[in-house]
């Protein structure tokens, strides 16, 4: 991941949280919709992804596709699913501090996180994106990196209700 991809998620999340399309809020007993109620239309959206995938017959190089997924919207069943790729992530571009509250991180606290940046956040891109896209559990290995980056940000922006749900977790 490079410091643009890095700020480019950033940035998405905090247009995100800005944004004032419904989303729920769990309490222990009842559940309140935070957001403007005339924002409630199906929130659709299309994305390209590009697969790296193996050769078909021996000898041959491996081939890159693209596909298009067209109207991708944000089921009831994936939002738990999303939810988890996205409350994986936020730590490593919101700081969680000791009584819940979440804010921004401070300049040295992104330099120490791109730095130490491991393995589980992009597991977590992968997941979302697979998850958002409903892509096969074996297929979304052969997503592009490149991809899954771009497509994580794009997700982060057209569908901010997800993302301020999962913020919602931590407060």
């Amino acid at each position: 991941m490079t410091r643009e991809d890095f700020d480019l998620i950033e940035g998405g999340l905090q247009e995100a949280e800005k944004d004032d399309t419904p989303f729920l809020i769990p309490g222990e007993n009842e559940l309140a919709v935070v957001g403007d109620a005339n924002k409630t239309e199906i929130n659709s959206h299309d994305f390209e992804i590009s697969f790296r995938l193996p050769p078909e017959k021996k000898g041959e190089s491996y081939r890159v596709v693209k596909k298009k997924f067209e109207d991708v919207y944000i089921t009831p069943r994936q939002d738990t699913k999303i939810l988890k790729a996205i409350t994986t992530m936020m730590p490593y571009f919101k700081s969680v501090k000791p009584d819940g509250k979440v804010e921004d991180l401070t300049a040295e606290e992104k330099i120490e996180v791109f730095e130490a940046i491991g393995d589980e956040i992009y597991d977590a891109m992968y997941d979302l994106v697979a998850f958002v896209l409903k892509i096969d559990k074996d297929l979304k290995d052969y997503m592009m990196p490149t991809s899954v980056l771009k497509a994580t940000a794009q997700i982060i922006q057209s569908f901010p209700e997800a993302i301020n749900e999962a913020d919602s977790f931590f407060e």
